[in-house]
């Protein structure tokens, strides 16, 4: 049980981390993504790399979620 509660808990962190960017970028990360497309500086490049690593751990956590209620 303690091992779910860690993964809720990565779960819950990064949710958070989203909508904090999607808070401060008033999009989601597909949207920002679009938008820098051919016009984005050194420092929208570093908040889009900060995001993305994100959502990869986002999902990654929700999938061993996943697979841990399957077992």
């Amino acid at each position: 049980m303690e091992d779910m509660d860690n993964i809720d808990q990565q779960i819950i962190a990064y949710k958070n981390k989203n909508a904090e960017f999607e808070y401060r970028y008033k999009q989601d990360f597909d949207s920002f993504t679009a938008s820098l497309k051919n016009c984005a500086n050194l420092e929208d490049e570093d908040e889009w790399m900060e995001w993305e690593v994100i959502i990869l751990f986002l999902r990654k956590w929700q999938s061993i979620r996943e697979k841990a209620s399957v077992k």
